[in-house]
């Protein structure tokens, strides 16, 4: 009878080294496997670089050469964060979307560093500005639309209020582009300043509008609608500057109107921010952490 009792009488931990076994094993050819496979990229970059520069540099300049060598080690790096991302991922079953933003990103990185020495001599520069602009909107679009299903979303009006925010952005993008392609080169780079300086202003005022609109219609205090109006005061003043005024003077004086500008008008906000607090004791009242 003891012997069978002391037969069952099993340790513990050997128990739970045997269950963990499996699971182990299996951890261990998972990180094996991805090992194997950064190895693979790094051969793959290496080989890519070496037929390169052994067949092809000589026909390209230097910066082009370099620009190649640079975005091929930017896309073969992306994929070792595609292939080292974990399979669990908060939100879950967002590892898929997580590999994707990774190689959607690179890829974008890689093509715009290949762009300006490869492809931008056919356009001038403002239509290369607008391309740029083009693929950042795509990118966003692409990034934005794949976690906007993974993350649970906001209801009522703040879900509007990131639909209507997200439209003005996207029209103000495009907005740009057109204007950079077609209407820039018709006038001087300073009224396109002013053009692109105005364009934001209104963007900044519709999005802030409807964020008042929807924090009355909460009941909610919305803050800050006299700084963001001062700061509007100071764009629309630069536009006036770039359209009439900039086109005589040279870059280091226009950047000298925007500085001395900027300076004149952080002090009126820091004027009307004071006056919130009328005695230094209020200021030190304030809990303030090292």
């Amino acid at each position: 009878m003891n012997d069978k009792i002391e037969n069952n009488d099993t340790d513990p931990q050997e128990d739970e080294s045997v269950s963990e076994t499996p699971r182990t094993t299996k951890r261990s050819r998972r990180i094996r496997n991805k090992s194997y496979k950064t190895l693979a990229t790094f051969i793959a970059w290496s080989a890519f670089v070496s037929i390169w520069l052994f067949f092809f540099a000589i026909d390209f300049t230097i910066i082009e050469n370099a620009s190649m060598v640079i975005a091929s080690l930017i896309w073969f790096g992306g994929m070792n964060g595609v292939i080292w991302t974990p399979d669990r991922v908060i939100p879950s079953k967002s590892a898929g979307r997580t590999r994707a933003t990774i190689f959607i990103s690179v890829t974008w990185l890689a093509l715009l560093i290949l762009w300006f020495p490869f492809f931008a001599d056919p356009f001038t520069g403002y239509q290369n500005t607008a391309l740029l602009i083009a693929s950042f909107v795509i990118f966003i679009g692409l990034v934005g639309g794949m976690w906007l299903r993974a993350v649970p979303g906001p209801i009522g009006d703040e879900r509007n209020m990131i639909i209507a925010t997200f439209s003005v952005f996207l029209l103000w993008q495009i907005f740009l582009v057109i204007w950079l392609w077609w209407y820039a080169p018709i006038y001087q780079f300073e009224q396109n300043v002013a053009i692109g300086i105005l364009s934001s202003v209104i963007a900044i005022a519709l999005i802030f509008g409807s964020a008042a609109r929807i924090s009355k219609r909460l009941d909610e205090d919305f803050q800050g609608i006299a700084e963001v109006g001062l700061f509007l005061t100071w764009l629309l003043l630069l536009v006036g500057w770039f359209w009439f005024f900039a086109g005589d003077f040279n870059t280091y004086q226009n950047f000298a109107i925007v500085f001395i500008s900027m300076i004149l008008f952080a002090g009126i906000a820091f004027i009307r921010g004071r006056k919130k607090w009328t005695t230094m004791s209020e200021l030190e009242e304030l809990d303030f952490k090292d």
